[in-house]
């Protein structure tokens, strides 16, 4: 099943906010144009935006280029933080919580 055709050229992060009510597909682009679509596009924090995650209302991204790790509310793409800028080349990113392990029955 073919998702999203138009409008992206060099796609490489890809993440799915399960939450009831929203289930919202984010993907990071990284052609002329770097962007975090579904939250954010035309941030001085997106030069080479590489891999992404969901937590919560935060959307989570590295930037190869800025060699940081960001975040952003993920429903209004405001509240840009650097997470981390003590990171060389950060390639991938992931979410480690509690809430997010699955629990045996």
């Amino acid at each position: 099943m073919v998702l999203l055709n138009k409008n992206i050229s060099q796609p490489r992060g890809l993440s799915i906010d399960p939450f009831k009510g929203t289930r919202w597909l984010f993907w990071t682009d990284w052609d002329e144009n770097p962007r975090i679509e579904r939250v954010l596009t035309g941030s001085h924090y997106l030069l080479h935006p590489h891999s992404l995650s969901i937590f919560e209302d935060n959307v989570y991204w590295t930037d190869r280029q800025l060699n940081r790790v960001f975040s952003a509310h993920k429903f209004r793409g405001d509240s840009e933080t650097v997470v981390s800028h003590l990171v060389s080349q950060p390639l991938s990113i992931h979410v480690h919580h509690p809430v997010l392990q699955v629990r045996s029955l």
